[in-house]
């Protein structure tokens, strides 16, 4: 809950450094967006992409296809940040926008989409404002808008949507729910391995509040600099912390250690291991809840990892 913190920490997301109440927007981006072009095109910019401003341009993306069309405007990509539920909500101008495009050589890209999670405590917790089957909508419509509009429409150009599995108040249940929902919609695909991710914290954010009031904010993370965050993104210095329920702190360190470009290197077995990277956390999850780990060093927790990934494998198989 984010019950504790003052009313004006809590508008938008809480996890972003700038969040606050979304400003309205008015038909006059669709004027203030073909000026921008216009200006770049007629002084000679040369450019392949071109980010559109705003959370909520969506519901005249129509009206800006149109003024592409009518200025001749071409060869360009232009990059939309859109909210989950607005995607659902503006539908119908978005398919105009795609239907308007087709055949002028301009693309209409996703980049950026805000999933985060398919937990609705974990959603709230982030302050969202949508739910899971929002998520799940929305998963389904983009995939649906690729295959009708492949030549306009381009919703997996980065894979690198917005996606948090782990933050100081994640459950063993949460990673269960997004395990599911990601095997489900192979939502890998549209975002590259989501188990990895996990939440920064910086003073500018609520949830850098809760944390700090709850006592989960750390010095740093001494020698386990492997749990940094920002170290591995290129983001800047984040403020460490640690997990309420230990059993996640074990498995988002034994998913960095396996998966992460940064995995060490003497995990030989698995070099053999055929197993997908999802069956192969979610083997880190069922590891976790074994309470022979807790007596375990890490060289015993990594045969039981291979072990439990040689039965995986030869379960598929048969």
């Amino acid at each position: 809950s984010l019950d504790c913190l003052e009313p004006a920490m809590v508008k938008g997301c809480s996890f972003c450094i700038d969040a606050g109440e979304a400003l309205p927007i008015h038909q006059e981006i669709v004027d203030l967006i073909l000026k921008q072009l216009h200006y770049l095109h007629g002084n000679g910019f040369t450019f392949k992409e071109f980010k559109v401003p705003g959370l909520r341009t969506l519901q005249y993306l129509d009206k800006v296809a149109e003024g592409i069309v009518r200025e001749g405007f071409t060869g360009q990509t232009y990059l939309f940040e859109p909210r989950v539920d607005w995607m659902v909500k503006y539908k119908e101008p978005l398919e105009r926008a795609l239907s308007i495009l087709q055949g002028t050589g301009n693309c209409i890209a996703f980049h950026l989409i805000g999933f985060e999670n398919f937990s609705q405590k974990e959603l709230d917790i982030f302050n969202k404002g949508v739910t899971v089957a929002d998520n799940v909508k929305a998963v389904k419509l983009i995939r649906q808008w690729g295959q009708r509009f492949p030549e306009v429409f381009d919703y997996n150009k980065y894979a690198a949507h917005g996606f948090i599995m782990f933050n100081p108040w994640t459950t063993i249940h949460d990673l269960r729910l997004n395990i599911n929902h990601i095997r489900q919609l192979h939502f890998e695909t549209i975002r590259q391995q989501p188990w990895l991710s996990k939440l920064r914290l910086y003073p500018q954010m609520p949830l850098y509040e809760k944390a700090k009031q709850e006592g989960l904010l750390l010095e740093s993370y001494g020698e386990a600099v492997h749990l940094n965050a920002s170290q591995a993104t290129g983001y800047s210095q984040e403020t460490p912390w640690k997990f309420r329920d230990p059993k996640v702190g074990f498995v988002y360190e034994w998913t960095v250690r396996l998966l992460s470009s940064h995995a060490d290197d003497h995990h030989h077995w698995m070099r053999k291991c055929s197993l997908p990277e999802l069956d192969i956390f979610e083997s880190i999850v069922e590891v976790s809840q074994q309470k022979s780990r807790q007596h375990l060093d890490p060289e015993q927790i990594e045969r039981v990892f291979s072990y439990q990934c040689a039965m995986k494998e030869r379960i598929r198989r048969v």
